[in-house]
């Protein structure tokens, strides 16, 4: 995966400031350039990348995305809410579709990473949103 991310950051002329490196994902920012690469792994040989303008967003933040589980019997169910992901989400000011970059999946996780990767998710949040920040204060 590094050697694929390092590809994808030199194809894309991007320097990074700020790097992670999860289980099927790896992100990279260039905060000069103001773009963020997203490189997600499709299977054990395959990648793929792509890179997020921030010129083009309107906000970032963390979200928690809950399913709804029946815990209960049969004959009496009890609905109970279970963390299904922790992701950063990226609006656009263009309107187009968000995206969402995982970062605990309970498919890919253990539920001890809970914690570890909501702070991580909540740092990125921080940088990016000081970032966009910047863009507001040139616009004004």
């Amino acid at each position: 995966m590094l050697a694929n991310f390092s590809k994808a950051g030199t194809e894309n002329n991007l320097s990074f400031s700020a790097q992670e490196i999860l289980n099927n994902c790896a992100l990279g920012l260039d905060g000069i350039h103001r773009k963020l690469l997203v490189l997600k792994k499709i299977n054990e040989t395959n990648y793929n990348s792509f890179v997020i303008d921030l010129n083009d967003v309107n906000a970032c933040s963390k979200k928690n995305i809950y399913k709804t589980v029946n815990m209960g019997g049969s004959k009496v169910p009890k609905l109970e809410n279970h963390l299904e992901k922790i992701a950063l989400k990226f609006e656009f000011t263009d309107g187009r579709q968000p995206i969402e970059i995982p970062f605990y999946s309970y498919v890919d996780n253990h539920a001890l990473e809970i914690e570890e990767l909501g702070q991580k998710v909540k740092n990125w949040e921080i940088i990016i949103s000081q970032i966009l920040k910047k863009n507001v204060k040139k616009i004004a």
